[in-house]
Formats: structure tokens, C-alpha cells, sequence
């Protein structure tokens, strides 16, 4: 099976730590994971450079976020709640597990987070965290310390956001999810990128291999980062 430079890697470096551990046990002699990039050997292990291949990674995958393949998505998605979701993503860099925790903000219950109308910002506190099976998924901290941050949102989409919200009956809004599913319970992002992002990305004809993943509409907001502040590309997606 044919992998990625940045995979296989991967894999090398896990069975060198692997037969690093065999060693302090004295299960092996040596690590000969180790030894096979010895710069003295004729064929030995040369790792790809990980900044650079992120930064080919990215080049390509940014094609696939091109603000006319976005309009075609856009176009395509046939309910103003589905086009807001895909906005509020575009604009503001949340994974798709952040996206759907946020709730609406109580300045009482900062732990929360949610998004501040009043202050046309999101705060985020929290955000679902995978599991073995799906029904012990659990809510906890973002995925890294900068990843509790305030994201400042245009004005113009939190008005559409106040708008959309106070336009939902008692019982969507009865939990308090910016987003929630059909029974005002918290929704599922996995299911957005199969039923929002890849449907309109077939409806709008794209070929396979040119829809975006969820995780690269945060290249769209990497980039309007880049335009703005001169930000760097890599920094940018770390946030």
C-alpha cells in the first residue's frame, strides 16, 4: 500500500519509539530504527522536511477553497440555516466540533462560551471530543491552549445569526445551540459534512477529487487572516 511522505513518517517514528522502549526493557540491543538514518550509511532514512510538505499540503488543498468553488457550494445548499452554517465557518475558522457547541452567550456562564451578538464575537470554551464509539463522545476543552479564544465576527453576520435565532420556535431554542438539530438537541458536525458540505458540493457538479473537506473551509478563513495581517499560512491554521 502505497502511503504519504508525512505518513509513513509517521509511521517510523511510532516503531522507533516502539523498539526505544524494547531497548530501556532490554527486550533488544539496539534500535535499529535508530541506526538506519545514520548519515554514514549509503541507503539510510531521509524524513521529508514537515514544514515543507504542510506547505504543499496547503497549496492544494487552498485550490479547493478558491472563492469561485466556494460560491458554487454556497449556490448550491438549498436552506438559509445550512448557507449559515457554512458561513459561519468560512468567516470564523471553527471546527466542525466547536461549530456545534456554540451556544448562545451568557456573560453569567463564561465557561460556556457561545457567540455575543451584542459584542458580534464567539467565544470558545469547548468542543465535542471523539470516542471510540459515538455514543461516548463527550464535551471538553478545544483541541489546544490557543484554541480558547474570541473569534471577532462581522457585524453583518451576526446580524443574520440574531435574526436566524430569534426567528426558531421554543423548542430549537430550548437547549440554547446556536445550531441545534431538528429536536433542539445539540447537532452533529460529522453530519454536516455529509449532508451540507458534500451534498451541495455534488449538486453544484464538482468533481470528487475538487470538493473541500470540512476542516479546509478554515483555509478560508486562514486566507482572509493573510490578506489582513500578513499572517503566516502555517500559524494561521494552528489557531
Amino acid at each position: 500500500k502505497t502511503v504519504k511522505p508525512m505518513t509513513a513518517a509517521n509511521y517510523y517514528n511510532c516503531f522507533q519509539g516502539m523498539l526505544d522502549f524494547c531497548v530501556t526493557k532490554d527486550i533488544v540491543h539496539k534500535n535499529v530504527a535508530t541506526l538506519a538514518k545514520s548519515k554514514q550509511l549509503k541507503k539510510r532514512v531521509i524524513f521529508p522536511n514537515r514544514e515543507d510538505k504542510q506547505r504543499e499540503n496547503l497549496v492544494e488543498e487552498l485550490t479547493r477553497v478558491g472563492p469561485d468553488t466556494i460560491q458554487k457550494i454556497f449556490d448550491a445548499i438549498p436552506t438559509h440555516r445550512e448557507k449559515l452554517i457554512m458561513l459561519t465557518a468560512c468567516q470564523t475558522g471553527l471546527r466542525a466540533g466547536e461549530l456545534c457547541m456554540v451556544k448562545i452567550y451568557d456573560p453569567h456562564n463564561h465557561e460556556l462560551g457561545g457567540i455575543d451578538f451584542d459584542n458580534n464575537c464567539i467565544w470558545v470554551e469547548q468542543a465535542r471530543k471523539r470516542a471510540y464509539r459515538k455514543s461516548d463522545e463527550y464535551v471538553g476543552a478545544p483541541k489546544s491552549v490557543k484554541g480558547r479564544r474570541r473569534i471577532p465576527i462581522m457585524p453583518s453576520l451576526s446580524e443574520m445569526l440574531r435574526d436566524y435565532w430569534v426567528d426558531l420556535d421554543a423548542k430549537m431554542q430550548g437547549e440554547g445551540w446556536l445550531f441545534p438539530s431538528t429536536h433542539g438537541t445539540r447537532s452533529d458536525g460529522d453530519n454536516w459534512r455529509n449532508r451540507i458540505l458534500y451534498q451541495a458540493c455534488k449538486n453544484a457538479g464538482l468533481s470528487r477529487k475538487a470538493w473541500p473537506t470540512w476542516h479546509m473551509l478554515r483555509h478560508v478563513y486562514a486566507t482572509s487572516l493573510l490578506t489582513s495581517n500578513g499572517a503566516d499560512i502555517i500559524k494561521c491554521t494552528e489557531r
